[in-house]
């Protein structure tokens, strides 16, 4: 059960907030001059039936705190529980309450369509568009229901025959949900849009790397050329051997990467059952150390003793998760110019559970709910790939990755691995030993 409300409450919360960062200060500054500033429009310019200055005072008091968007952003649980209630009073409320006090007039039918249109902008998830737009409403149509005791009649709609006061609501009902469904449209293709370009930055990549592949086979079958001749020098010929050996090794991880670069949506098939610690170390020692600055040191890491277990998945592209940590890790130790890393393993009945923690310099609270997005990151010279490839593999395998952290005097930045226990069966071949 609460993992239902932490399901529902990340949805309402961390998914909105995605949407809005960096947007809510200008949402601010509009809401908290529009709303006073359009009562002079409509009762003064052009006077309608019925105007609320204290309301519109309420709206705008309402919008004005997300002008201070990046200290609110320290409080990511209230925010977005203040962001979803605000909007659903300054929006569906204030405009509902409005069409209905002025009788369903057309400019208030215009203005609410106009509010509906930024809402589903807003939220770009359905349910939770749909949702803050039926808690406003419903509110409006309750609060005029205590202050008059009916529904105003609907004059807008004309028909061959009288519709009764439920029909006419029907029907109005009936033209706000399309509105609703269309504008969410809307914005599921341009959200398709932006999912084919992560299609294409992934096959791009992918093509990379598949022409890597080439100059590297290129290069074993040239040594393996030479090796006959110089079979009879010992030393020479142990370099050769281990310089053919890493070439292999790096095309066959180049192509199990490849391989693993398919649509996030489909299942992993587990092709191996390798040793979590195993794994670990091998990304470990095969990590570029000192290519980013002197703080790149593999002394910097500890794998503590621990319960090693089995993982259901292919070795590199697990390794390459690994790796992706360790950089991101060692990235935050150049910064913070101090920092180490601690990995530790522990096996459980339903779940295993590595554990990966810098103490650097800790990631900014605001941040946290965005780091497994693509493109998102907190550094200029990043890509934001990393950690979502992390999240695409975690799922993919079974599992699941999450993340806590914390700046300030004692910061650090902990990434939990979750895999399922993994029912390994007799004999099975195990990788990475």
């Amino acid at each position: 059960m609460r993992s239902v409300i932490h399901k529902g409450y990340n949805l309402l919360v961390s998914q909105s907030l995605a949407h809005t960062r960096g947007k809510l200060r200008l949402v601010g500054i509009l809401g908290a001059v529009l709303y006073p500033g359009y009562y002079v429009i409509w009762e003064f310019i052009v006077p309608l039936p019925y105007e609320n200055l204290l309301l519109r005072l309420a709206a705008a008091a309402a919008a004005a705190p997300l002008i201070w968007e990046a200290r609110l952003r320290l409080y990511p649980a209230f925010l977005g529980v203040y962001w979803i209630v605000a909007t659903a009073f300054c929006l569906p409320f204030f405009f509902t309450f409005m069409m209905l006090r002025n009788d369903y007039n057309v400019f208030w039918v215009g203005s609410l369509m106009a509010a509906v249109v930024v809402l589903i902008l807003f939220f770009p998830n359905f349910r939770v568009a749909f949702l803050v737009w039926l808690l406003g409403t419903a509110a409006a149509y309750l609060t005029e229901l205590a202050i008059v005791g009916a529904l105003p009649e609907i004059e807008l709609l004309s028909t061959t025959q009288p519709l009764s006061q439920g029909q006419q609501l029907a029907a109005f009902g009936f033209v706000m949900i399309f509105l609703v469904a269309v504008t969410n449209l809307l914005n599921l293709h341009r959200r398709s849009v932006e999912r084919s370009g992560i299609e294409n930055i992934n096959t791009w990549a992918a093509t990379i790397l598949h022409q890597t592949l080439t100059p590297i086979s290129a290069v074993n079958l040239a040594l393996q050329g030479i090796r006959p001749h110089v079979e009879d020098r010992p030393r020479l010929l142990a370099i050769v051997d281990s310089a053919i050996a890493e070439g292999h090794q790096a095309v066959k991880s180049a192509r199990e990467i490849l391989s693993f670069a398919v649509p996030p949506e489909e299942t992993l098939e587990p092709r191996s059952v390798i040793s979590a610690r195993s794994a670990i170390q091998r990304a470990i020692d095969t990590y570029p150390y000192g290519i980013s600055g002197a703080f790149e040191r593999i002394d910097l890491i500890q794998l503590h003793a621990g319960d090693d277990f089995d993982i259901e998945a292919p070795l590199e592209p697990f390794v390459h998760v690994i790796r992706n940590l360790i950089n991101n890790a060692m990235n935050a130790i150049g910064e913070a110019q101090q920092g180490h890393i601690q990995i530790r393993l522990e096996r459980g009945r339903r779940q295993n559970t590595i554990s990966f923690c810098d103490d650097a310099c800790g990631i900014p609270t605001e941040d946290l709910p965005f780091v497994f997005e693509s493109y998102f990151t907190g550094r200029p010279a990043g890509l934001g790939l990393g950690l979502a490839y992390c999240k695409q593999f975690m799922h993919r395998a079974g599992g699941r990755i999450a993340v806590r952290a914390r700046k300030g005097p004692r910061p650090f930045t902990e990434f939990l691995l979750h895999f399922p226990a993994a029912q390994i069966q007799p004999g099975a071949a195990t990788a990475a030993r």
